[in-house]
């Protein structure tokens, strides 16, 4: 393949031929053959070198959490039967993986046999599923004039999950509770830590569950009765419509909010022995079926990575009743500026569902280098979410989050119908 220079030289040739005419001086032709004979030695060397190159590539880990560095090792050998002089290799990026330690670009010479190696760092800095590759390799002749271009398909997939918050406890108001024994209180005597309450003594009581003040109080024996711990069936809503009407930077910033504390809450409650299913409520609204244990943490990440936003074409809550034989406990994540979120919130409560909401709250806006309607509209936005919050306050837990601030602080002490301001 030829480069850039050699029409250029064509057309500094034909310059020099009608200068030639022009003048009636034959003189300046000469440089015509110089330019002809340079040419042609120059197609000769590039005969001689062919491009036959070995490569291959690995990457450190093939899934990073968002903020992680990931090493990128490509290995080029010269299979051909003459040195390479000028072998310049590239290994193409996304953009969203910026590099971090050094380069994917490499100018090197290489003997009949010899294997060198491309190493560098690349910054995971947003969750999603990018490809690495392919690697660009290219040779040219010594002076410049034509190249040989290869292109390797050597593209390998990294999955980088989102970033979450780890949470040892939770204090979350949960009804819907399972047979299993759990961590989440149940509402209902059995073996617990928490106190229930107080019964007069039966035979068969163990000695430490009697409470001796109330005893004395009230002139015979009274045992403790505690609280049962059980696990249950959750399922997060994840909100990740599109209809926000908030400028697009920002749209991705409230969704990033909405996926950390999603992540952040599954995580918490597999590690507790629960059961945690997720729905994304999104233009391709998609169900991860329900698990347990680490492997499902891992498969909630996995989903959670591949998330785009997206209006939806059905209501919040729809299929549940499809989904689950028995009615789970229902997690909602949402920024709450949709406005159609309210109506939709009291129809999944109507069905009897206990639910919980995690309400991220939005960035502050300022009017700088914007239209002051934009502003205007921003406001109005806010008032309006506002307002959903304090009446969606009166039928279930709603929590707004401020994301400046870790999640384990706003979800702490949450007692059933609260309204908790996270900032």
């Amino acid at each position: 393949m030829l480069s850039r220079r050699v029409p250029l030289l064509a057309a500094f040739s034909a310059m020099l031929l009608l200068l030639s005419i022009g003048l009636k001086d034959w003189r300046p032709s000469t440089l015509i053959m110089a330019i002809a004979s340079l040419l042609t030695l120059t197609n000769i060397l590039a005969s001689t070198e062919r491009l036959e190159v070995d490569v291959r590539k690995e990457i450190t880990q093939d899934s990073a959490e968002a903020g992680e560095t990931v090493t990128v090792t490509i290995s080029i050998t010269n299979n051909g039967n003459e040195k390479i002089d000028f072998l310049e290799i590239y290994d193409a990026l996304p953009a969203e993986l910026p590099l971090s330690k050094g380069s994917n670009h490499l100018i090197i010479s290489l003997e009949k046999g010899e294997t060198a190696k491309l190493s560098y760092e690349i910054l995971c800095e947003r969750r999603g599923v990018y490809e690495i590759g392919p690697t660009f390799l290219r040779t040219r002749d010594p002076f410049a004039f034509s190249f040989d271009e290869i292109i390797k398909q050597t593209t390998l997939t990294l999955r980088v999950l989102p970033k979450i918050e780890k949470i040892k406890a939770s204090d979350l108001p949960f009804k819907q509770t399972g047979q299993w024994p759990g961590v989440i209180h149940s509402s209902r005597r059995g073996s617990g830590t928490e106190f229930y309450g107080l019964r007069e003594y039966v035979s068969g009581d163990e000695l430490r569950r009697i409470s001796w003040k109330a005893s004395a109080r009230m002139g015979r024996l009274m045992s403790i009765e505690n609280e049962s711990e059980r696990s249950t069936n959750i399922v997060i809503i994840l909100d990740a419509s599109t209809d926000l009407k908030l400028p697009i930077d920002s749209q991705d910033t409230i969704l990033e909010y909405c996926i950390r504390a999603a992540g952040s809450l599954a995580a918490l409650f597999l590690i507790l022995g629960n059961e945690v299913s997720i729905i994304n409520h999104c233009l391709n609204r998609a169900w991860l079926p329900g698990g347990f244990g680490k492997r499902q943490i891992k498969r909630v990440l996995d989903h959670l990575a591949t998330v785009k936003a997206g209006e939806p074409s059905v209501p919040i809550g729809f299929g549940l009743e499809r989904i689950f034989k028995t009615k789970p406990q229902v997690i909602i994540v949402s920024p709450l500026l949709s406005a159609k979120i309210v109506d939709e919130v009291k129809d999944v409560l109507a069905e009897g569902y206990s639910l919980i909401i995690i309400s991220p709250s939005p960035p502050k806006f300022t009017s700088k280098g914007k239209d002051k309607s934009d502003e205007i509209a921003s406001r109005i936005l806010i008032l309006e979410r506002k307002n959903a919050i304090a009446e969606l306050s009166g039928y279930c837990t709603v929590i707004d989050w401020n994301p400046l601030l870790p999640l384990k602080a706003a979800i702490k002490g949450v007692k059933h119908g609260a309204f908790k301001m996270g900032s």
